[in-house]
């Protein structure tokens, strides 16, 4: 059964925008709005007896479902919509896989209709990797706005200098005065909407370039987040992982509703923002050696069975012994840049 789903067919170069296809990616983690002011409410969370829900300042009790699973689905509610979830002590935190967030990491999160935004270049089918010229490029530091709307006008450029894909720098994260991690699903709200990445997307594949996404499967991305000491299931036991230097608690991907979190984030981003590839970065990091099907096998497997009809990058920095596991393991899916 597959996760995404795609409306009505449209061919951009007919010229009629009546009937633009809109793009959804139906998650596991998190707020889906279902349609007629519906919003069915999931979190994975095996280690709490009780579990709430924060909207609109009112608290709800959300209902087990078995797996370790909290469900609620909440009437009356929309896009816009704020939320959050209660802990046990009462500590309120943001949603893991929120997709936009009303501020940072400490503000509500918001539910999102991903079907509002209408693609214009719908049948955009890429580049071949044969074709690569890259681009890397920050959004926060591309324009003096800082926008994915401001980036925008700055694309006819890029394209009359050859670029034929850019490699967006990680949406979700940014650094000010400190390190300040947002959910993984959600693009940092100073960059602008979701609604407003897929119209630098969109706007990018007018322009004849493809968009690849940077990503980080690690703990660099859960900093701030419940998963702990809320979620201590979502890592291993007596295990910890070397990054950057620092201990941290390792992250348990056997778990199948972990291995989910971060499979089904990058059929999310491929999907809902219709890019054309992500850059694994710090795979170095990802110890799963325990599992039937390597983390990366299998998210490279998903993103075949889930998105065909053109070429989809995945790609990963040339780290040396890493590049050749990763040809072993994953042969034809995990393709290495130079970096």
């Amino acid at each position: 059964m597959t996760l995404t789903r795609d409306f009505t067919p449209y061919d951009s170069r007919s010229g009629n925008v009546s009937n633009p296809v809109r793009r959804a990616f139906a998650k596991s983690w998190g707020a889906e709005y279902v349609g007629d002011d519906r919003v069915l409410f999931r979190l994975w969370a095996p280690d709490l007896e009780r579990l709430r829900l924060r909207i609109d300042g009112r608290n709800r009790e959300m209902l087990p479902a078995g797996n370790g699973w909290f469900t609620l689905t909440v009437e009356g509610a929309g896009p816009g919509t704020r939320y959050n979830f209660v802990m046990p002590d009462g500590k309120v935190m943001a949603d893991p896989a929120s997709r936009a967030q009303d501020g940072g990491i400490n503000a509500a999160s918001l539910v999102v209709d991903p079907t509002t935004y209408r693609w214009i270049a719908a049948d955009w089918q890429g580049h071949s990797w044969d074709e690569a010229v890259l681009h890397e490029l920050n959004i926060g530091t591309f324009t003096p706005e800082g926008t994915f709307r401001a980036a925008i006008a700055r694309l006819p450029e890029l394209a009359a200098r050859g670029i034929t894909m850019l490699q967006l720098m990680p949406v979700n994260r940014f650094s000010g005065g400190a390190d300040e991690h947002v959910p993984p699903y959600a693009p940092h709200h100073a960059y602008g909407s979701p609604d407003d990445m897929k119209a630098f997307v969109d706007a990018a594949h007018r322009h004849g370039l493809s968009v690849m996404l940077d990503v980080v499967y690690t703990n660099a991305g859960l900093n701030g987040l419940l998963f702990e000491p809320y979620l201590p299931s979502f890592f291993e036991q007596g295990r910890e992982a070397l990054q950057e230097g620092v201990k941290k608690p390792a992250i348990d991907y056997g778990q199948s509703a972990v291995r989910s979190f971060f499979v089904e984030n990058a059929l999310y981003w491929l999907e809902e923002f219709n890019l054309d590839g992500l850059r694994l970065d710090a795979v170095e990091w990802i110890a799963d050696a325990t599992s039937p099907v390597h983390f990366l096998a299998e998210l490279s497997e998903r993103v075949r069975e889930n998105m065909p009809g053109r070429a989809r990058h995945l790609v990963t920095a040339d780290h040396g012994d890493l590049a050749s596991y990763l040809e072993q393991r994953i042969p034809d899916a995990a393709r290495k840049d130079g970096s």
